[in-house]
């Protein structure tokens, strides 16, 4: 989302955090699903918590990157205008 951010100047920084929340949300959700899939349909892979606290601090660490991003690029574009 943030090469879009880049390419697409039209989108405002408003628009842009939406989709990383949105993006933000979708990879939480998809980390625990994932290991419940390893609950419950495996014999040889087991749930782990922490795998899961990981997976949601790392996209929770993503996002922060990302808003970083849109204010130094929303200065730029400022600065270009």
């Amino acid at each position: 989302s943030l090469f879009f951010f880049i390419k697409n100047n039209k989108h405002s920084k408003k628009e842009f955090l939406q989709g990383v929340f949105k993006a933000s949300i979708f990879g939480v959700l998809f980390g625990i699903l994932m290991e419940v899939a390893q609950l419950l349909l495996t014999n040889y892979r087991q749930f782990e918590l922490k795998d899961a606290l990981a997976n949601t601090l790392g996209v929770l660490f993503a996002g922060i990157i990302m808003y970083c991003f849109a204010n130094f690029f929303m200065l730029i574009k400022k600065r270009a205008i």
